[in-house]
């Protein structure tokens, strides 16, 4: 009997310690959740602020060479990429208010890229604004 019992203190001591790590790693998972949710809207959040801004202050086509990727530059000309910058000041209006609404991470080799996606209230209305950046490693702009 006393055996069962011994063998019966420890499996209760393996379980606690195993719900204790349980707890643990769901309070570390949810920190680093956070984290990642503060640092993806302090990083990104002036860039999209600056790019609506251009667009009221009519200087979006100056971001172009500043502010694009080359992978944008190799599939959208300088005047494509100002017309969509006029039609979306024209269909939108100025930017009112934005939240975030999601955030995607990743990396790939020495380039780190962030898709965030936000819900943003416009003169004309409602939407989603949804931005994909790329931090690359040799620049280390955003």
């Amino acid at each position: 009997i006393e055996n069962y019992m011994a063998k019966g203190k420890t499996i209760a001591i393996i379980f606690a310690a195993c719900a204790g790590l349980g707890i643990l790693m769901i309070g570390s998972c949810a920190g680093l959740l956070y984290f990642g949710y503060k640092n993806a809207d302090s990083t990104v959040s002036p860039k999209i602020d600056a790019m609506f801004s251009a667009i009221e202050d009519n200087t979006f086509s100056a971001t172009y060479e500043t502010e694009t990727s080359q992978e944008l530059r190799d599939v959208a000309s300088k005047e494509q990429y100002t017309a969509l910058g006029d039609a979306i000041g024209v269909r939108l209006g100025k930017l009112k208010s934005k939240s975030l609404q999601g955030f995607k991470m990743r990396q790939f080799n020495a380039n780190s890229y962030i898709d965030v996606s936000y819900n943003a209230t416009f003169e004309n209305g409602k939407g989603t604004v949804i931005a994909k950046l790329k931090k690359e490693a040799a620049t280390g702009s955003l």
